[in-house]
């Protein structure tokens, strides 16, 4: 119990930190320099595995991309497939196609969600109108909602015509290749960082972002602007705390009032300048320049520079550029380098009536506090617990950093559960087994403190004792119930119970025996 005390105490003072200067800040477009003065773009889209990561998903990213609220002569979009499928390319042929209908129509009227699936499916048939009729309106919409299905159609009858045909392996390359391949074709001087699942839900967010990138007091030491991951389909009760409210409505806001936010992964622009680790200055040795940046004589040109490679030079021959991409994705390219060494290196839960109010304070249920509270337990004790552990082994180089993209194929029975706030618990055992032992030393403590108490008393002695071991329970309700109770696919499996059950029984019993 001291153990534990201790563990919340230290938990609880390191956040406390999030609420010393908390930061909140607003942005104003309307103030920007015009178009043809705003800097250029360069969108990157990762997606490694089409059966994991749906081509039609990894497409509408793209294309929401596409439709920022941005000159388009200055957005140049990337999509990065690890895995090399065939699949992949020819969806983004389809895309394109796709796109040539879906952004005049975005722009035309105003339409403020720029991922189709996303607009399709919420129906927003009064949406930036403007000074068109409803009907034209409409009208329009149904063309482009036909071109639509017809561009998912032409990408799931490729998938099955060609199923088998091409392997495709999921790899996690170095972020890095794609910053060398966008140094030798656009050089945008920021960047736009998604996920193949994280569409633009916010057509303005590029202007935004300009606005403190651009501003002469802040952008000499700004290294990004990440915006918060917005989800969508989240069940009323949000049992998963999927929307991370705690992070991004409270610790991003202490955060930015101490040093910024922490990079998420994605949904961030960042300054091209900040990933290299300084700016190219004249008289440098290009022998040394290439023994840090590698041998590609056009990459190391753009280097430190702002313009866009000119057509006079390698961009502007297909051939050329194509053979020199080649060589700056090639494994081989960093080798002897100073790549992943020195560039790219990016330097850089409260106590529960606190909790309770910024939850309420915020809009939200009692519900939803109740919720969070579960899924930070949950958390503490399998994806921190092993985080750290992995962290901690890579550093000592026992470890290697490994890739696995995660399965974003809709589960229908999984939804329905969702839908209906039942938690879901098909994960591995290493999950599961030290979760489920929590919970079950946390039943024997609350039996064995009360059957104490009402055989020996001693209630003021164990009252906090027994009280914490009864929220705990409490809060666990949903793993006792997958546990005991349930019985459809998303339970907890009868061998993981028992598993768990032993080594409960092993804790209690060395327990007991050091207490003797």
């Amino acid at each position: 119990m001291f153990l534990a005390e201790l563990g919340l105490s230290f938990l609880w003072l390191l956040s406390q930190a999030f609420r010393w200067q908390p930061v909140r800040r607003t942005a104003y477009p309307e103030r920007l320099p015009e178009d043809k003065e705003l800097p250029p773009i360069d969108v990157f889209v990762c997606t490694a595995d089409p059966d994991k990561e749906p081509t039609d998903d990894v497409m509408n990213t793209v294309v929401s991309a596409m439709a920022l609220d941005y000159p388009p002569e200055k957005l140049h979009v990337y999509l990065s497939d690890d895995g090399g499928s065939t699949l992949t390319l020819h969806g983004t042929r389809e895309a394109y196609d796709f796109a040539r209908w879906w952004l005049p129509f975005c722009k035309r009227y105003g339409i403020k969600t720029r991922c189709p699936k996303a607009f399709f499916k919420e129906e927003e048939d009064g949406e930036g109108i403007g000074m068109s009729s409803e009907n034209e309106f409409g009208s329009e919409k149904k063309i482009v909602k036909e071109k639509y299905e017809l561009f998912k159609e032409r990408v799931n009858e490729y998938r099955k015509r060609h199923r088998g045909d091409s392997s495709h392996t999921g790899r996690d390359h170095p972020p890095t290749i794609e910053l060398r391949v966008s140094g030798v074709m656009s050089n945008s001087p920021y960047i736009l960082v998604l996920d193949c699942d994280m569409y633009c839900n916010d057509p303005s967010s590029a202007r935004q972002a300009m606005c403190f990138h651009l501003d002469p007091r802040l952008s000499p030491s700004l290294m990004l602007v990440q915006f918060p991951q917005m989800f969508h389909n989240i069940s009323e009760n949000d049992i998963y705390d999927s929307k991370l409210r705690p992070y991004f409505w409270t610790c991003w806001y202490g955060m930015d009032g101490l040093k910024g936010p922490v990079l998420s992964g994605t949904c961030f622009y960042i300054k091209r300048e900040s990933l290299y680790r300084k700016p190219v200055q004249e008289g440098y040795d290009l022998m040394d320049l290439k023994k840090l940046f590698g041998h590609s004589n056009e990459f190391i040109k753009y280097l430190g520079q702002k313009e866009k490679p000119s057509k006079n030079t390698i961009a502007g021959d297909s051939a050329a550029l194509m053979k020199e991409t080649q060589v700056l994705t090639s494994c081989g390219y960093e080798n002897g380098t100073k790549w992943g060494q020195e560039i790219c290196l990016v330097n850089g839960i409260s106590i529960y009536p606190e909790h309770l109010y910024e939850v309420v304070a915020s809009g939200h249920s009692v519900q939803i506090f109740l919720n969070e509270q579960r899924i930070w337990m949950i958390k503490s004790t399998t994806c921190y617990v092993y985080g750290t552990i992995d962290a901690i082994m890579t550093q000592i180089g026992m470890r290697t950093a490994s890739f696995l993209p995660t399965n974003k194929v809709d589960d229908n029975e999984q939804s329905k559960r969702y839908e209906m706030g039942i938690f879901d618990f098909q994960t591995s055992i290493m999950f599961l087994a030290p979760m489920v032992t929590l919970v079950i030393l946390n039943m024997a403590s609350f039996i064995g403190g009360v059957a104490r108490v009402l055989t020996l008393g001693g209630f003021d002695k164990l009252f906090m004792q027994i009280a914490l071991s009864f929220f705990v329970l409490v809060m666990s309700y949903p793993v006792i119930e997958a546990m005991v109770l349930r019985t459809d696919k998303g339970r907890i499996p009868r061998s993981v119970t028992i598993l768990s059950a032993f080594l409960s029984l092993v804790l209690l019993l060395l327990g007991s025996s050091f207490l003797m």
